[in-house]
């Protein structure tokens, strides 16, 4: 059983040092587990008192990204460090876990201060654009993805941001086949989570981890390029003659409306195939025409005579985006699993342990 003594300090069952209390957080982002839009709130008492009750259940807790007084550019705070990582985290999802990164992630696993006595995990710091990240090393991640078969999972991250402002929290990272990396930040705002996540994606697929961040450009114009070579998914709608509308956007983020004809039979008996067409119109004309009953009528009266756009559609994943993209199929998060579920429930008990001792502080 552990211990925490009147300094915050924690001991492990055999009385040695196992790391410290997290500190207290000034605000906190929470997102539900259909990845339901952030809700950012004011930390109190109540809401410590909340997270530990979730933690000692048995029940579903969600991730969340709270502000921290701990520099990234600073390697100071580890324990309390990674105290907060193991709050921030997702538990208990129906699906199962997905792994989250842990505190003894190294070659050796020569004796040190993780929860299980081992050397902590390496971290480094990474620094560009006006904002810095503090994460595991790009090594260590590589190296857990390769150990994981290149499954999902959760890496902690905290990070200055370009608004002064300072967060910790998870981004869930998958390595697909092309060697990039899909990446996404958990309870993170809107507004903080394309910075954090694409920070993160820019070191992972760096070819040098030092600069990689500074190398990266505009993180929100990276998000947008990623998402306009990604491409737009078609969306059946029922009219008599269009088969499907997507949505994505052109690589100077106008947004992109996709439309398939349905094929049909000339009155020669000759067979006209499905075409698909691109036009630039704004997100609610496309949901306009998307959740209509009659799409071909908001077609005629607000998109037909619109720009065109000239459009691909990947022959491997189906997308389609606007011709000469620089397309690169999707990563999709891989299937969650049990196999971690005795890792995760010590990463529980160490949460729900520092939640408590902020619960009996306040």
């Amino acid at each position: 059983m552990s211990t925490v003594d009147a300094s915050g300090a924690i001991h492990g069952a055999d009385g040695k040092f196992a790391g410290h209390v997290a500190g207290e957080a000034a605000e906190v982002s929470l997102r539900g587990p259909d990845g339901s839009d952030t809700v950012a709130a004011p930390v109190s008492s109540d809401w410590r008192e909340l997270r530990a009750r979730q933690l000692d259940s048995l029940g579903y807790v969600a991730p969340i990204a709270t502000s921290t007084r701990i520099d990234p550019k600073t390697t100071e705070g580890i324990d309390q460090w990674w105290s907060t990582t193991f709050v921030d985290a997702e538990y208990g999802h129906g699906g199962g876990d997905y792994p989250l990164m842990p505190d003894d992630n190294t070659p050796n696993m020569t004796a040190g201060k993780s929860i299980s006595g081992n050397r902590r995990t390496h971290r480094m710091s990474y620094s560009g654009h006006g904002m810095t990240l503090r994460m595991p090393s790009k090594t260590a991640i590589h190296r857990f993805s390769a150990a994981q078969h290149d499954r999902t999972f959760d890496v902690p991250v905290s990070a200055s941001l370009p608004d002064g402002r300072m967060v910790h929290g998870t981004v869930r990272v998958t390595k697909g086949s092309d060697g990039q990396w899909e990446t996404k930040g958990l309870g993170f705002a809107p507004e903080h989570e394309v910075f954090v996540a694409e920070g993160v994606s820019a070191v992972l697929e760096g070819q040098r981890a030092r600069t990689s961040l500074a190398a990266a450009g505009d993180l929100v114009a990276r998000r947008r390029e990623r998402l306009a070579n990604t491409g737009a998914k078609a969306m059946p709608v029922q009219s008599t003659w269009i088969r499907s509308v997507g949505y994505g956007s052109t690589d100077s983020g106008e947004g992109m409306m996709t439309l398939t004809t349905k094929g049909y039979t000339r009155k020669d008996g000759s067979v006209a195939p499905p075409k698909t067409y691109g036009y630039k119109v704004d997100p609610a004309t496309y949901a306009a025409m998307a959740n209509s009953d009659a799409p071909g009528k908001v077609f005629n009266r607000f998109v037909r005579g619109e720009r065109g756009v000239t459009v691909d559609t990947c022959g491997k994943c189906g997308l389609m985006t606007a011709s000469g993209a620089d397309h690169h199929c999707p990563t999709r998060e891989k299937p969650r699993s049990v196999e971690d579920a005795a890792i995760r429930e010590r990463q529980r008990e160490r949460a729900a342990l520092v939640s408590r001792i902020f619960r009996r502080r306040n």
